[in-house]
């Protein structure tokens, strides 16, 4: 009987890190809206809030791969599609807040355009770690 590849092991101090962030960002989705700053205006057509869905979900998007995938492109990742997780994670991790959000009350609502942007940032780090890692 063969025995199956092993895969390597999750980076625990990554996992941990990615933990500790998504439990900050679902933390800091459920404060009341009179308790956040007022970003009406925006850039380029678009809210101001939504670039920061962008770059916090990006950031725990770049924790995940980062706990998947080692530094050096010559070892393999601890997973088969770290980028499918990624994006797969960090999307569940907005569509909870969103509809925590939206449940909760306390003057918020749940919006699927912060779930768009918290996707695109995603994609976009995990797009940026896959180009990184080829260029290496």
């Amino acid at each position: 009987m063969k025995r199956a590849k092993s895969l390597p092991q999750l980076d625990r101090r990554f996992v941990a890190l990615a933990i500790l962030y998504a439990l900050l960002v679902l933390t800091v989705g459920q404060r009341p809206a009179s308790n956040l700053p007022k970003l009406d205006f925006g850039l380029a057509g678009i809210r101001v809030d939504k670039y920061a869905h962008f770059a916090m979900y990006a950031l725990l998007s770049g924790l995940i791969w980062r706990a998947q995938v080692p530094r050096s492109p010559r070892l393999p990742s601890a997973t088969k599609w770290p980028w499918l997780w990624c994006i797969g994670l960090t999307a569940s991790v907005g569509c909870i807040d969103e509809i925590w959000q939206s449940v909760a009350g306390r003057g918020r609502s749940g919006d699927v355009l912060d779930l768009l942007a918290d996707t695109l940032g995603a994609s976009a780090a995990v797009g940026w770690a896959i180009w990184f890692r080829r260029r290496n």
